[in-house]
């Protein structure tokens, strides 16, 4: 199918102003694509590392399940009223859009400042480091010191996290077509090997005598804040599901093509995700994956001997890997978005011959490099885990909103479930993020300050670029 180019430029709606017209980006990720960026956000780490901890919050196999099921059961309704946004306003940035036009230029600009600035490339830094950290278990050396100043040090680690988000920076200034089917692969890859790491809990193991039954107690009493706890923990693992909508100017047929990636990929991903949960403790039983910090790295060691580290470490790197390439992806569509409404200068330009946002792409990677040769992105990601949520909640009201602002734009789908199922998911974000504030009241209370501060920064852009609301 020939591509075809976005929209350039935006309906004059209540909180919308009219950009000035534009080459606008190609419209070249395909389905496939599309759920590849969904699949492939969404496994990263956390599936590795939480399901002992959901197991230890639950306090019984039948409460961990359950905690699993209701935490992809809430990201789902998210993800329904998000496939609504995305399919109506196919435009890079997303949230940036969605709370532009449903509550102001203000309120966008907030969400686009802590993405783009910040917590777009902190994710990245910490992507890569954590290749960069798989990668030691081969390279051991890569925990030294290479480079020292004063009380300032980098290590080789380091410096390979800043080369792979160079690399993967590189890739992404090439056309949108080419990144989305390195995305198929990296995410087929990965699913792939997933796949035999359920085979081998749910085949190998009980074929080799693995403590099925016996090792899983009998349900326990559950408790409301143990329940929630559990749900909580399993909803780290599900992040990343909104990640397509950041890059809707570029998905082809978005009416379509949207909405099915969004809620298909999510559903693979937590099928995934439960069989995963199942086949560790189809091995080592409750107890074992409570006890456990790395669940599937046990299971498939009980399994399949103490010479499956390297292989599950590659698996590892290309879950890592696929996850780094789909956020480079959607942080650099955000900063280009408000570089097109001229937020950040030089940020909305366009490659004449590749047709992606290289200027933004480029400033993202580059304070990616930043954070991690500086070592500070853990302490701007954990700052900013607080406002995500946050964020996520605003969307889904934006929702309601924009219902009631724009009755006649068009979509092509309907939250299923509206009102209550976007209703039941702000309720629950904000409740997490009540939670999170009163586990961290400081680091909340500094990611909210930092978060605002980028009011100073959008009043001193407004007056400059005289922006009609």
């Amino acid at each position: 199918m020939t591509a075809t180019l976005s929209p350039n430029t935006a309906p004059t709606t209540a909180g919308a102003r009219t950009r000035v017209a534009e080459p606008g980006l190609v419209r070249g990720l395909g389905l496939w694509s599309s759920i590849a960026i969904v699949v492939g956000t969404m496994i990263g780490t956390g599936i590795f590392l939480k399901p002992g901890e959901v197991a230890r919050e639950a306090g019984s196999f039948e409460w961990a399940m359950l905690a699993w099921a209701i935490g992809g059961l809430l990201s789902l309704a998210g993800a329904l009223g998000y496939a609504e946004l995305g399919a109506a306003m196919p435009e890079a940035g997303a949230d940036y859009v969605y709370l532009t036009r449903g509550f102001g230029p203000a309120w966008g600009f907030l969400y686009g400042w802590k993405n783009a600035v910040v917590t777009g490339p902190a994710t990245l830094a910490a992507l890569s480091s954590g290749i960069a950290l798989f990668s030691s278990f081969f390279l051991p050396g890569l925990r030294d010191t290479v480079l020292q100043a004063g009380s300032f040090g980098i290590t080789g680690g380091q410096l390979l996290a800043a080369a792979i988000i160079l690399l993967v920076g590189a890739v992404n200034l090439l056309p949108v077509r080419t990144v989305g089917r390195t995305q198929v692969v990296l995410t087929g890859l990965k699913v792939a090997s997933l796949l035999l790491v359920v085979a081998a809990g749910l085949l190998i193991g009980p074929a080799v005598g693995a403590p099925l039954q016996a090792a899983i107690p009998a349900a326990a009493a559950v408790t409301v804040p143990g329940l929630l706890a559990a749900a909580v923990a399993s909803l780290w693992a599900y992040s990343g599901w909104h990640t397509l909508v950041r890059v809707g100017s570029e998905v082809a047929d978005p009416g379509r093509t949207l909405p099915r990636a969004m809620i298909g990929g999510f559903m693979a991903t937590a099928g995934l995700f439960m069989l995963l949960n199942l086949a560790c403790f189809s091995i080592l039983g409750f107890s074992g994956v409570a006890a456990s910090s790395q669940p599937v790295a046990d299971m498939l060691q009980w399994v399949l001997g103490s010479g499956v580290a390297g292989w599950l470490t590659v698996v590892m790197i290309l879950c890592a890997l696929g996850s780094l390439n789909a956020s480079m992806l959607a942080s650099g569509r955000v900063a280009y978005a408000m570089g097109r409404d001229g937020f950040l200068p030089g940020m909305g330009t366009i490659h004449e011959v590749r047709r992606v946002p290289s200027n933004a792409v480029g400033a993202t990677a580059s304070i990616g490099v930043l954070l991690v040769l500086t070592g500070s992105f853990e302490d701007l990601t954990s700052l900013f885990v607080f406002t995500q949520w946050t964020f996520l909640a605003l969307g889904t009201v934006a929702l309601f909103r924009l219902r009631r602002l724009e009755p006649d734009l068009p979509r092509p789908v309907r939250t299923w479930g509206y009102p209550v199922v976007p209703g039941l998911f702000i309720a629950v974000s904000l409740l997490l993020t009540a939670s999170i504030f009163v586990a961290r009241p400081v680091r909340s209370s500094i990611g909210v300050a930092l978060v605002l501060s980028g009011l100073v920064v959008y009043h001193r852009r407004r007056a400059a670029t005289r922006v009609r609301q």
